[in-house]
């Protein structure tokens, strides 16, 4: 069964479970998740029809947050909102999990909207070592266009890298 639209256009099946056209799926740009989602966040305003769960990505190891993302993904890439905590004294993100931690890798990138090359956000890639490097990785988003607020919400992309 399809349903017509006020353009004429026929609208896709929708699956039962969430309402959402079959086929869906959430996976947001660079730009997206930046400049809409983590904007919004920050600003304190809501975001509607998604649920990015709120976890304090860090206190747990990756193969427990799976369970804990609002998001069930086939594509085994879950997204989480976190606010970015620092040791005392040092200025460092705390990146140490239960069994292991979190370890940068590769260079800071710049996220810019498609139309200009204003930076409006970072992009950092991680990587779980347990004590030695895995295949959890994670791609930490910071919005850094002035809003002039105190509090750094950053945005995760957690994903499994399967060995090829």
């Amino acid at each position: 069964m399809t349903d017509n639209n006020s353009s004429g256009m026929t609208c896709p099946p929708q699956s039962d479970s969430q309402n959402l056209p079959v086929g869906w799926r959430f996976h947001p740009s660079d730009e997206e998740l930046v400049d809409y989602y983590l904007k919004r966040k920050r600003l304190g305003h809501p975001i509607y029809g998604l649920d990015i769960s709120e976890v304090q990505v860090c206190d747990y190891d990756p193969r427990d947050l799976p369970g804990l993302s609002m998001n069930n993904s086939r594509d085994k890439v879950w997204y989480f909102f976190c606010l970015r905590l620092y040791h005392n004294n040092r200025g460092q993100a705390k990146r140490k999990a239960k069994d292991g931690y979190w370890k940068g890798t590769g260079d800071l990138r710049s996220v810019t909207p498609e139309d200009s090359d204003e930076e409006i956000g970072t992009k950092r890639t991680l990587v779980f070592h347990n004590p030695k490097a895995t295949q959890w990785v994670i791609h930490e988003y910071e919005y850094t266009a002035a809003l002039n607020l105190p509090t750094k919400v950053i945005a995760y992309a957690l994903f499994y890298e399967f060995a090829l």
